[in-house]
């Protein structure tokens, strides 16, 4: 089975850390505890990673024209 396209999607980093802290204070509040990797050296490590990693899959896919932005 072959591939149509690939999408990627782009979302806004700052957007990203503020759900993050808007999390972390509102998990006390709902009796909930706050995951280990919800805080913003954590996230910038993962997107760090995502990036090193998605990036030559997102150059493969668009040299191919096969990437759509969404």
């Amino acid at each position: 089975m072959g591939i149509d396209a690939a999408l990627e999607l782009k979302v806004d980093e700052n957007a990203l850390l503020d759900r993050i802290r808007c999390r972390v204070e509102a998990a006390p509040s709902k009796g909930e505890t706050v995951r280990r990797d919800d805080n913003p050296e954590v996230f910038r490590t993962r997107l760090e990673a995502y990036c090193a990693q998605t990036r030559p899959v997102t150059d493969y896919y668009r040299s191919r024209g096969l990437l759509k932005k969404g």
